[in-house]
C-alpha cells in the first residue's frame, strides 16, 4: 500500500466513512508500523490540524470498544494490537478526565526512554507454585501434560495448563493439604478433587485437601479467585477467608476479591446461592449481589447491582477501570506485571474508565497514564507516580 493510500484511509476513517475491508486494510497497516510512521502519516492527512492535546479522534474508540465487547463475548483474551500501535489503542479505550485519544507533537527524551524501559517489562502469563503436605514445592510454569506426583490415593495431573486432582482412591487417614500460590505476573487455573473449577488471579493462595472425606468440603483462599462449584447436597462447600469471613456455598459459580491491601473482602453471586459469614453476622446472596465486608470483619454490607462485567474482567483477561482512581488503577498493574509502585506526594485525583486487554506490554499503558496527564518516572521495575 502506497503513501497516498494509507492517507485516504486515514481521512476516510476520521470522517466515518470507512469501509470494512478498508478498515482492516488499514488497523493491519496501523499494527506493523512505527509510532514515527504514524504521526508521519496523522500529520500529512491532516495538515490543517496542530494535533496539540486535546484533538481527538472519536471513531477510534468506537472500533476498539466493539472489539472488546467481541471480546468479552467470546472470552477471548487478545483484545488490543500488540505490536507497533498498541499504545494508540490503549489509549483509545482508556477514557481518562474527559478525553478519548489525543497526540502531542513531541515526546521528551526522557519519556521515551521510560517507554522503551516499559517495552521490556512483558504482562504477566499461566503458571503458580505447588507446595505439596510434605513441604516440597513444584514449579507449575512450564510443565508439560501428564501425573506429577501422587498423595494418598490422588493423582495431580497437568492437562493444557491446569492442574487436576483426581481421587483414585479416598484415603480415609489424615488428609494431606496442598497449597497453590501465584506470585504477581502469574494467573492459574484448578480442578479441585470434587470437580470444582478455580481460576486464580495474580497475587493469590488456595490451600485445599488433595480429597475431600467427611462431611464438608473447605478451602482457604486470599488474593482473587472464581469458583465453579460442584453441588453435593450430603457435603457443603465452604471457602475461609481472611477477617474470620466464610462462605457457605450452596452449589454455584461465584468471584471472590480477599486482597490484604483492599479496603474490603468482596464475594459476588454470579448464579445459585451463597452464605457469606462473618464472626457477627450472616447473609444470603442472590446472583447479581456483592458481599463486602470491611477489613477486621465487624461489618457486613450488601451490594445489589455491582457491575459484574468489572468482577470478571480479570478472568477474561480484561482490566476494567470503570471508576477506578489512581491507587485502584496501580494495584491491579503492580499485580500483573510486578512492579513496585510508590507515590511523590499527593496521589493525583483523576477517576479512570474504560477497558484494556491484560496482554499488552507495560509500555502501552504507560503511553496511556502520559496522554492522561499522570505524572511518572520508570526506573527498573519501580514506577513513580509524580503530583
Amino acid at each position: 500500500m502506497n503513501k497516498q493510500e494509507v492517507i485516504e484511509l486515514f481521512r476516510k476513517f476520521d470522517a466515518g466513512t470507512i469501509t470494512e475491508q478498508e478498515r482492516l486494510t488499514w488497523e493491519n497497516w496501523c499494527n506493523h508500523t512505527s509510532l514515527e510512521a504514524f504521526e508521519e502519516m496523522l500529520r500529512e492527512a491532516f495538515p490543517e490540524r496542530a494535533f496539540r492535546q486535546g484533538q481527538l479522534l472519536p471513531h477510534r474508540q468506537e472500533a476498539v470498544e466493539a472489539q472488546l465487547s467481541e471480546a468479552e463475548r467470546r472470552d477471548a483474551a487478545p483484545v488490543v494490537p500488540m505490536r507497533g500501535w498498541r499504545w494508540a489503542a490503549a489509549a483509545a479505550v482508556l477514557l481518562m478526565a474527559g478525553a478519548t485519544w489525543w497526540y502531542t507533537n513531541s515526546r521528551p527524551t526522557a519519556v521515551i526512554d521510560y517507554f522503551q524501559a516499559a517495552a521490556k517489562i512483558q504482562p504477566g502469563s499461566q503458571g503458580a507454585m505447588l507446595t505439596l503436605a510434605n513441604g516440597q514445592q513444584v514449579l507449575l510454569d512450564s510443565l508439560g501434560n501428564g501425573v506429577i506426583t501422587a498423595q494418598q490415593g490422588t493423582n495431580l495431573v497437568m492437562d493444557a495448563g491446569k492442574l487436576k486432582y483426581d481421587v483414585v482412591k479416598e484415603d480415609q487417614e489424615k488428609i494431606a493439604w496442598n497449597t497453590i500460590t501465584t506470585p504477581r505476573s502469574r494467573q492459574f487455573t484448578l480442578i479441585l478433587p470434587d470437580g470444582t473449577m478455580l481460576w486464580m488471579n495474580a497475587a493469590s493462595s488456595v490451600k485445599f485437601p488433595v480429597s475431600f472425606t467427611g462431611n464438608e468440603r473447605r478451602i482457604e483462599v486470599s488474593g482473587e479467585v472464581y469458583l465453579e462449584v460442584v453441588q453435593a447436597s450430603n457435603q457443603p462447600f465452604y471457602v475461609s477467608l481472611p477477617d474470620q469471613t466464610t462462605v457457605e456455598v450452596l452449589g454455584t459459580s461465584f468471584n471472590i476479591s480477599a486482597y490484604n491491601d483492599d479496603q474490603d473482602i468482596a464475594a459476588t453471586l454470579i448464579t445459585g446461592a451463597i452464605n457469606v459469614n462473618t464472626k457477627d453476622k450472616k447473609t444470603q446472596l442472590k446472583p447479581g449481589q456483592q458481599a463486602l465486608v470491611n477489613e477486621n470483619g465487624s461489618q457486613l454490607r450488601i451490594n445489589t447491582n455491582p457491575d459484574l462485567t468489572k468482577v470478571m474482567a480479570w478472568k477474561n483477561r480484561l482490566f476494567n477501570f470503570e471508576g477506578a482512581n489512581i491507587k485502584d488503577v496501580m494495584k491491579q498493574l503492580s499485580r500483573w506485571y510486578d512492579i513496585e509502585v510508590i507515590y511523590e506526594g499527593i496521589p493525583p485525583d483523576i477517576n479512570f474508565g474504560g477497558k484494556l486487554s491484560m496482554d499488552m506490554s507495560l509500555d502501552g499503558i504507560l503511553h496511556a497514564l502520559k496522554d492522561a496527564e499522570v505524572h511518572f518516572k520508570l526506573e527498573g521495575r519501580q514506577l513513580t507516580i509524580m503530583p
